[in-house]
């Protein structure tokens, strides 16, 4: 079962860290070195949001990962019940098929586009990703996932180099981000933020479009800017449900919680956290969903108090 705690703190206004660090994800694998400079593309490890398990509605006794329930549905064929999976899960769809499309991309990377060995096991690789990409969008009832493995399989040579510049500009931004000592140091970090954002655009890389808008938006929060940080994420979380992105949705949502308080806007305030509680519901994450309800009504009662 996905459970969204880790996240529930950004919720209340006075849990910012204050540690710059802290602010940030470091278990993003898009921190690592660039893949053309490693065996293998750090990408291919499990998606860090994924570490919770799930149990199968149908009678399965077993626990499995979500990724690996989806891979073993698929190997039995049973695309059924997978289809029910898909549907059920379908916050863990886009690390599930993005990890498919980065081991693609490491193998071209590794040359399988000259090598007649690895072509075949980089085909496999395609033709599995788009079929798991339509019955994603089947379950969703969308056109999002093949569309986004498609054209990532379509990119060309300089395209995928565009691609890894990008991952590379990623990367270097959060190293500033670690290293940041004061509010200057992390405002370093956007020039790279700001390079890897807009290769993610030229290439229609919506999963790195959302990542680096998140970045910006985290270095805005972090410096005490809680209205640019808010509104940074107005396209995040347009792009974050489109995608199924669970940690832009919930981010930006929280920001946005944040934002309304520190302006006054009671009623954006309020929205906000409904919204919240309808995804914890939705995710049937009980502890999250009580703790959004609690600052429900602790808000709804400052409102009452204060006639505002």
């Amino acid at each position: 079962m996905l459970r969204i705690a880790a996240w529930a703190g950004i919720v209340l206004i006075g849990v910012l860290c204050s540690s710059a660090s802290a602010q940030f994800n470091r278990d993003d694998p898009r921190y690592e070195p660039d893949a053309r400079n490693a065996e293998t593309d750090p990408r291919i490890e499990e998606d860090m949001r994924l570490t919770d398990v799930l149990e199968h509605e149908a009678g399965q006794v077993e626990y499995l990962g979500a990724h690996e329930l989806f891979d073993s549905l698929y190997e039995q064929g049973d695309r059924a019940t997978l289809s029910i999976a898909l549907s059920e899960y379908s916050w863990e769809l886009l690390g599930y098929i993005d990890g498919m499309c980065e081991r693609w991309h490491t193998l071209v990377d590794g040359g399988a586009l000259d090598d007649p060995n690895l072509r075949l096991e980089a085909d496999a690789l395609r033709e599995r990703c788009a079929d798991l990409a339509g019955l994603c969008d089947e379950a969703t009832g969308d056109t999002t996932f093949f569309v986004y493995t498609d054209r990532q399989f379509g990119w060309d040579e300089e395209e995928r180099t565009t691609f890894r510049e990008g991952q590379a500009e990623y990367a270097r931004a959060l190293r500033l981000v670690d290293l940041a000592e004061d509010p200057a140091d992390l405002n370093r970090a956007l020039t790279p933020c700001q390079r890897a954002l807009d290769a993610a655009r030229i290439l229609g890389d919506t999963w790195g479009h959302t990542l680096a808008i998140t970045l910006s938006a985290q270095i805005y929060a972090a410096n005490g800017d809680l209205g640019a940080a808010a509104s940074a994420m107005d396209e995040g979380l347009r792009l974050g449900r489109q995608i199924h992105d669970l940690d832009t949705v919930w981010l930006a949502l929280s920001l946005r919680y944040a934002a309304a308080i520190e302006s006054a806007e009671w009623q954006q305030a309020e929205d906000t956290l409904t919204e919240q509680y309808q995804l914890a519901v939705e995710l049937d994450d009980a502890d999250t969903a009580t703790q959004v309800m609690d600052r429900l009504i602790e808000l709804s009662e400052y409102r009452n108090n204060e006639g505002v």
